[in-house]
């Protein structure tokens, strides 16, 4: 038989073991929950490192961290004023965030550094970490990398010549992608000792891709299309998926289950490699940027004037 003083003790150390355990901030969000960061300004991109911790980054030099899964937000604005396109986060403390430059925190996001000055007139506008240390990013039409950790980014010499790019993504440290705004796709296989362009469409500007093994890709093309390929990206088809909305985000969790956002807030959902899509409710007209996924249920999307979307039933609203 226990005595109250022992019941006392236990009932202390379950709350402590509870405020320490990092799944305890995990939120139920049935469906597509809109969720306001305090903001106004453009969410343009996030990344979560797990349930709770997350950056977001966007329009008037917007930088806002959560670390209880969106419930409350730290705002910071950069002094540099300008539009950040997107952010990863290494850890709680390290992290890139890109823009006009490329700039990283050491210290949690206290200081931004600048880890690269552009010199021309074009933003960066992608950004794929394949490694702890590597990670790559596109500027007009130069591909650039660092080893270690975005400390340090240099010119990718083997990337060819006069080709402008909007898109990065890699599945592993060897096998990369980028989009082209003039029909082609650029592909490696030697983390990026080498290259070999594809040639599609002319008439087609290629946008955010997705990448979730080295033989399957999905890239936004048309404003309501996407392109995908099975072999790594040797052969191509076209499949549409919405007949109203512009698609602007991407993201598969792998070959089958995938998602895009755009336009209307419209985000269609795909459970064999994009060849149906079925639309899902969001309850909301805003434009949703981009799709982040922490894993194959909990996704965040980027959307205008602050808000972001989340799920933690990859978008579907379920019964409880």
């Amino acid at each position: 038989m226990y005595s109250k003083l022992s019941i006392l003790f236990l009932l202390i150390v379950i709350v402590s073991c509870s405020d320490d355990d990092p799944t305890s901030n995990i939120q139920d969000f049935n469906g597509w929950v809109k969720i306001e960061t305090g903001s106004r300004p453009y969410v343009i991109s996030s990344h979560f490192i797990d349930y709770s911790f997350g950056r977001v980054c966007g329009d008037s030099s917007l930088i806002a961290t959560t670390t209880d899964g969106g419930k409350n937000w730290s705002e910071q604005r950069h002094p540099e004023l300008q539009q950040f396109y997107n952010i990863h986060n290494y850890d709680m403390n390290n992290s890139i965030l890109c823009g006009v430059n490329i700039y990283r925190t050491v210290d949690g996001g206290a200081n931004w550094m600048k880890v690269w000055d552009n010199p021309g007139d074009f933003s960066v506008s992608g950004l794929a970490v394949s490694s702890r240390n590597y990670a790559w990013a596109v500027c007009g039409d130069k591909i650039l990398y660092s080893t270690n950790s975005g400390g340090i980014w240099q010119e990718n010499e083997t990337f060819p010549d006069d080709i402008y790019v909007n898109d990065i993504a890699f599945a592993d440290g060897l096998h990369g992608m980028v989009s082209s705004a003039y029909g082609q796709v650029i592909i490696t296989h030697d983390g990026g000792a080498s290259w070999d362009v594809v040639e599609i469409d002319e008439l087609d500007n290629y946008q955010k891709i997705a990448f979730p093994d080295q033989y399957h890709a999905f890239i936004i093309s048309n404003p309501k299309d996407i392109i995908r390929t099975s072999d790594g990206g040797q052969t191509w088809e076209t499949i549409q998926v919405s007949t109203e909305a512009t698609l602007l985000g991407i993201c598969f969790t792998d070959k089958d289950h995938g998602w895009v956002c755009g336009h209307n807030g419209a985000v269609y959902y795909t459970e064999d490699s994009g060849t149906t899509w079925t639309l899902q409710e969001t309850d909301t007209d805003f434009v949703l940027l981009d799709i982040f996924a922490i894993d194959s249920e909990n996704l965040v999307i980027s959307s205008e004037f602050g808000m972001i979307l989340r799920t933690s039933t990859g978008g579907r609203e379920e019964i409880n």
